[in-house]
């Protein structure tokens, strides 16, 4: 019972300190994943998009049913999310109680994992679910594994190329295990076969399928790569973007960051002169599954991080263990050490979630407003006045026109700025000439949104007659 009960723990804290995520909107990619459905479906299951990828389940399959289902709703893909979140959760825990020899270090690592800030984008934006189901098909491929379920692992490993490109790592991690696991040294062979199919994968993705030739997405191998890794490094060990919560604690963020890593640091060593090849795995993972996006120093993003930093996660938590079962000299830094990360993380993720939350709050204003316009006035052109420029560039300019079919979405001529920034492509398409907004008005082929407050107004009239008489003065 009590063994059952401790799988509750990790998840129940990820909803105390993840609670915002389940009323999250949509923003910026979700908008253009959703009108997948208009596609015809092979279309939209196998054709290249983003940087040249084909994800059929964790992107296409995933839009498309969710909005068949549920339509312009975003509450199932954060029930989605956090749903899988939680298995990961699971995994993770029996795998690290497996890999540790202590139950406790998995509840640890699992808890210490679900407060990292690099969840945020994952958990907060449908568009990054790949990141998620990629963790649950790692997991519950190598525990499949650990259970000697070959059938099952090789199942969930081919799953995986339709869900995120860096399972062509796997195939390394079984070597990995093999030579850090003394009971796994006789069964490596039998995965040979699935170097086979990451070779062919890792080909037709580098040299058939069409990549985009944004300089972000540009492998690059050159001095840069240290401070790439050490910047994933900081922001998986401690609470290094205190910035977010409050600038005056970056310093001290970092300076907890740099003590936690080298407290691993000096654990794993201590670990491995005892002959325990263990932390070898730990720090693999974290550098194997880290691997496909080093050579993107245009692109550092933590959310890269959701499978990487499993690996150190649960090196801390058995270094806690550890700590607390030798005496207090180790006992105490480690506890406060813990506590440390803990707090900064979660001041941290309450930072980061609170904005996305406010964010996508006015989103939604917009977005169901725009929709409702579009019910009431169809075939009408749509103008947004006094519109906050993140949430039009989100919301609006990020696809929400295109999700709700509208086929003329202008900005005010007053707030052209916001387009002459040129901070996302196609701007220009929200842009109208004031002659052609005048006419518009006059021949009431507009309705006007003033999208400030709770509600998407319709100033329509208001605006129409302020305009029409401007002109008339103009004369």
């Amino acid at each position: 019972m009590k063994r059952a009960a401790s799988y509750l723990i990790a998840p129940l804290v990820c909803l105390a300190v993840w609670w915002r995520v389940p009323f999250l909107f949509f923003r910026d990619d979700d908008f253009s994943w959703l009108t997948l459905h208009k596609m015809p479906l092979a279309e939209a299951l196998f054709s290249p998009f983003a940087q040249g990828t084909i994800r059929v389940f964790s992107e296409r399959l995933y839009f498309i049913l969710l909005y068949d289902l549920f339509g312009f709703s975003a509450w199932p893909f954060r029930v989605a999310a956090l749903g899988t979140w939680f298995i990961v959760l699971t995994l993770m825990q029996w795998i690290g109680t497996r890999l540790t020899g202590s139950r406790a270090a998995g509840v640890l690592a699992a808890v210490l994992w679900t407060v990292s800030l690099t969840l945020a984008t994952p958990l907060g934006w449908a568009s990054a679910f790949n990141q998620v189901l990629i963790a649950f098909v790692v997991l519950a491929a190598f525990a499949a594994r650990l259970k000697g379920w070959h059938k099952v692992e090789a199942a969930l490993y081919l799953l995986g190329f339709g869900v995120l490109e860096i399972i062509v790592m796997y195939p390394a991690l079984v070597l990995l295990h093999a030579l850090t696991d003394s009971t796994a040294r006789a069964r490596w062979r039998d995965a040979l076969w699935m170097a086979a199919p990451a070779g062919i994968f890792t080909a037709l993705h580098l040299w058939v399928i069409p990549k985009t030739d944004a300089e972000v997405y540009r492998r690059i191998v050159d001095s840069r790569l240290p401070a790439t890794l050490w910047q994933y490094i900081e922001w998986t060990v401690g609470p290094s973007q205190m910035q977010v919560r409050n600038a005056a604690r970056i310093e001290q963020g970092l300076m907890a960051t740099w003590i936690i890593a080298t407290a691993l640091a000096l654990f794993a060593i201590v670990r491995l002169t005892k002959r325990d090849l263990r932390p070898l795995l730990f720090l693999g993972w974290f550098l194997l599954w880290l691997a496909p996006v080093l050579p993107l120093p245009n692109h550092i993003s933590d959310y890269y991080l959701t499978v990487p930093g499993i690996g150190l996660a649960w090196l801390a938590g058995w270094a806690l263990v550890a700590a607390w079962r030798s005496n207090w000299i180790f006992r105490v830094p480690a506890t406060a050490l813990a506590l440390i990360y803990l707090a900064g993380s979660v001041a941290e993720v309450d930072a980061v979630t609170k904005w996305f939350f406010n964010l996508t709050s006015k989103g939604r204003v917009l977005a169901r407003g725009m929709e409702a316009t579009a019910e009431a006035y169809p075939g009408k052109a749509i103008l947004l006045t006094r519109v906050d420029p993140e949430i039009f560039l989100h919301t609006a300019a990020g696809g929400a026109d295109r999700t709700i079919g509208l086929e003329k979405l202008w900005l005010a001529p007053d707030q052209d700025a916001v387009l002459d920034s040129n901070r996302l492509p196609n701007l220009q398409r929200f842009r109208v000439a004031p002659d052609v907004l005048f006419e518009a008005l006059k021949n009431d082929q507009v309705r006007v949104l003033e999208a400030e407050g709770p509600v998407a107004r319709d100033i329509t009239a208001r605006y129409r007659a302020v305009r029409l008489a401007s002109a008339d003065l103009s004369k």
